[in-house]
């Protein structure tokens, strides 16, 4: 824009220069701010008068509003007048009556004040001039060298005709440029070159709105529009208050920047660059980070350390690495969760149900169970997949010595089918188990603990309503890496008519009493015949189901051996019945 700015001001300047050679208009009232609208986004084309103030006595001011984007230089501009009318039609009776020394600067969104010596001192001042209007003399904002019959108007007040009287209607308000306030409409981007053009005939299609006089003085000095958007940085991640899980080392720092093109000094069209410095502490040792300097608006890394809050500053520059006034600055504060980390395969996962009955969403869980003999708090463990999605368990959740905890997306019962959920991480979570192939991890400190990758039935069991059950027998970190470790769990739970055995031991069913001697003898089968045995001898039916779910044999009672010589050697699952009752257990076949 700058650079825009410099060539008009340039082709103005060679205009008047040789004015003898080339056939000018005398009416250049706009040739410069028609075009600029094309290169400049959201602003005020140029500076634009925004208020207008005849008041009693000595009570007269002229605003002048700066909402182009950049810091202007008044020195280029004028104020050019005429009295009582002007003398000659389209002439200017006192052409660049105002003048600006060079370096009087009006920041972007700032204004400039003119008034008159006298003028109550309430209304704000950034220069005083005498010879300001009584209503009927035509004021114009100029570029500066204007002379009675070659000029540039900007804005103007008024026209360059005979005496109008006591003043000009504006806004349908009679002779309003006499004993008012006009204060130019927030949703003027443009001034208006047109002699009269911005008074108009009534309050809608005028640009101003006409108030009492010696009234808006306490507004004076400052100027609202809907046409300029503001220099802006915004730090848009992390968030505010974030946490980050236990094993993050590097966060990216990503932010935008709006009406302000960042780049280092001497590339074209360049405003500034960012300053940015870090602090950080956990309670006792605070670390001040150097400050630096980036010339894009590309992410920010930044090595962090668990148990730090970290408080990220930035802020824009100039060129000479001074702060913008007013400052345009931001901050965003986040930490880094430290985790009590156990050794890989100190929890691993025991069961999972991905695809309940019906409609699952609430219904997912896993159960995980802590080999060692130790409780284990896995608080700002994360569980994830390999892809994007993954929780951090915010709170505290203790695993017992050799005891098991649910993990689902919903601890409500009502809700979630009956399961007892320990840890719920919410049905809005960007984490699920999915119904096909998809992987359970369990992180700690950036370092797995354990990982089952299941596969949409290829190794592991994957029936719907069926949870995936890990083998007593295979309870270790690299075990439950084998799909054929893996078997359906037959015994019914909740209200769902979803089947697994959440939170407790594979081989449990529902059980009483009556089945507390349940025996399976021999187990292993070795020659095609086993017997089923219960407390008093009972008589009971049974299941037995291979490791997809599927019933290979339904028989209806135990009094008799079981043969199954057809059956290939493998492991399988029996499931005995009795008066509404079961307990599963694993059968193997050689």
């Amino acid at each position: 824009m700058t650079f825009i700015i410099h060539f008009f001001n340039i082709l103005i300047i060679k205009i008047h220069n040789f004015k003898k050679n080339i056939y000018i208009m005398k009416k250049l009232y706009s040739i410069l701010f028609v075009l600029l609208p094309l290169f400049i986004y959201s602003q005020t084309t140029d500076l634009i008068i925004t208020k207008w103030g005849e008041g009693s006595s000595n009570n007269k001011f002229i605003e002048i509003y700066n909402g182009t984007g950049q810091d202007v230089d008044l020195s280029a501009y004028s104020i050019s007048s005429c009295s009582n009318g002007c003398d000659t039609s389209d002439e200017f009776d006192y052409p660049d009556n105002i003048t600006f020394d060079a370096g009087t600067i009006i920041a972007h969104g700032d204004v400039y004040v003119i008034t008159h010596p006298s003028a109550d001192s309430s209304i704000a001042s950034d220069q005083t001039f005498t010879y300001l209007s009584n209503g009927d003399d035509a004021f114009a904002l100029t570029l500066a060298g204007a002379s009675a019959d070659t000029y540039t108007i900007i804005d103007i007040l008024g026209d360059l005709q005979g005496d109008p009287g006591d003043g000009w209607d504006v806004a349908g308000v009679t002779e309003a440029t006499k004993n008012h306030t006009l204060t130019r409409k927030s949703s003027i981007c443009s001034p208006n070159s047109t002699p009269l053009g911005s008074f108009g005939t009534n309050a809608d299609d005028s640009e101003w709105i006409v108030t009492d006089q010696n009234s808006g003085w306490d507004t004076v000095g400052s100027f609202s529009s809907d046409c300029v958007e503001d220099i802006s940085l915004t730090i848009t991640s992390p968030q505010d208050g974030y946490s980050y899980p236990a094993g993050t080392s590097v966060i990216p720092i990503n932010f935008t920047v709006s009406n302000f093109n960042v780049g280092a000094s001497g590339d074209d069209d360049v405003d500034g660059h960012i300053h940015w410095i870090f602090t950080a502490t956990d309670g006792t040792t605070v670390i001040d980070g150097t400050e630096q300097m980036v010339y894009d608006t590309n992410p920010i890394e930044l090595q962090v350390e668990c148990g730090f809050t970290y408080t990220v500053m930035m802020s824009l520059a100039d060129d000479a690495h001074q702060p913008l006034d007013p400052p345009v600055e931001t901050t965003v504060s986040f930490s880094i969760l430290c985790a009590s980390c156990s050794d890989e395969g100190s929890i691993i996962i025991t069961e999972i149900l991905n695809n309940a009955e019906g409609d699952d969403d609430g219904k997912e869980w896993f159960e995980i169970y802590n080999t060692t003999s130790a409780d284990i708090d896995i608080e700002n463990w994360v569980i994830s997949d390999e892809g994007s999605n993954s929780i951090t368990i915010n709170s505290s959740l203790i695993v017992p010595a050799q005891g098991y905890a649910v993990l689902g997306e919903e601890t409500d019962t009502s809700i979630n089918g009956g399961a007892p959920v320990d840890y719920g991480w919410g049905i809005d979570s960007n984490f699920t188990l999915g119904n096909g192939d998809d992987e359970v991890i369990i992180s700690c400190g950036g370092n797995i603990i354990d990982m089952v990758a299941y596969d949409n039935g290829d190794t592991f069991p994957d029936e719907s309503a069926y949870s995936m059950q890990l083998l007593a027998d295979a309870y270790n970190s690299s075990d439950n890496d084998i799909g054929s470790n893996w078997v359906v769990s037959v015994s019914e739970y909740g209200n769902n008519g979803d089947h697994g055995t959440p939170g407790q031991e594979p081989q449990m069913g529902l059980t009483d009493s009556l089945l507390d001697e349940f025996k399976i003898y021999p187990n292993p089968v070795n020659s095609g015949i086993f017997e089923i045995i219960l407390t008093n001898n009972q008589d009971a039916s049974f299941k037995i189901f291979n490791i997809l779910g599927e019933v290979i044999i339904d028989g209806k009672s135990i009094l008799q051996p079981i043969k199954i010589d057809n059956v290939q050697s493998g492991i399988y699952l029996i499931q005995v019945s009795n008066n509404n009752q079961s307990i599963v257990k694993k059968l193997i076949v050689n």
